[in-house]
């Protein structure tokens, strides 16, 4: 995941949405796929703090869904890259806070 975030920001800063958004939806899809395994683990886990958890997973997903949208529709890059700035910015407070928290 870390590696797809690094190449869409490489591919913002060069200016190519295209190539941006390629990215950025392979990262969904494989965020989505790790949110489900992470998400199976802590249910089985009983972590207590689950539902919360799910929900800032929805919201990055969403987050990211809305900067590939802004990949296809705006052609302003430097709004569009703030957006992947918050994109990651929410990655990193749910691996800091969140997974940190599961132990």
């Amino acid at each position: 995941m870390v590696k797809l975030v690094n190449q869409t920001a490489r591919a913002l800063n060069a200016g190519d949405l295209g190539q941006a958004l390629t990215l950025l939806t392979r990262f969904i899809e494989i965020s989505r796929y790790h949110f489900e395994h992470e998400e199976r683990i802590l249910r089985e886990s009983r972590y207590p703090d689950l539902d919360h958890h799910v929900g800032y997973h929805e919201k990055l997903l969403a987050t990211a869904e809305d900067v590939a949208h802004q990949c296809e529709t705006v052609k302003q890059f430097e709004f569009v890259r703030e957006s992947f700035m918050v994109l990651v910015g929410c990655l990193l407070d749910d691996v800091i806070k969140g997974d940190a928290n599961f132990g």
